[in-house]
């Protein structure tokens, strides 16, 4: 019974996933979204400026202005576009975060599959 329930939350998702990112300023996240969308990892890009960040870095408390971009990808892709933002990425540990869908309205969904490289596969 777990099996049949993990396949049909699959199949609402429509095997899209969201991948989170965060950058020093906008322009780095648009750079790295422009990248991405060219080399066809992900559909779309959302990017929220002004956002702040505290965090530990290396024993001490920090904050941050940063931004957030969210990549809106065929599932397959993921782990080959937490790789390709890695790469480019100049944070030394970069949040890269798969986020969880739990549903897609089909002509979203067709529109995204048919813009990243992997619309030909299967989830």
């Amino acid at each position: 019974m777990h099996t049949i329930m993990g396949e049909g939350k699959r199949e609402m998702s429509g095997g899209i996933a969201f991948v989170y990112a965060t950058y020093p300023d906008s322009e780095t996240a648009k750079e790295a979204a422009v990248a991405v969308v060219q080399a066809e990892l992900a559909a779309c890009a959302n990017i929220i400026p002004a956002m702040m960040s505290v965090y530990r870095w290396e024993g001490t408390t920090e904050t941050a202005n940063e931004t957030v971009a969210i990549f809106k990808t065929h599932k397959p892709l993921v782990p080959e576009l937490m790789q390709f933002l890695r790469d480019m990425h100049p944070y030394d540990v970069p949040a890269l975060l798969e986020l969880p869908i739990e549903r897609v309205d089909a002509p979203y969904r067709a529109w995204l599959l048919a813009g990243t490289k992997s619309s030909q596969g299967t989830d």
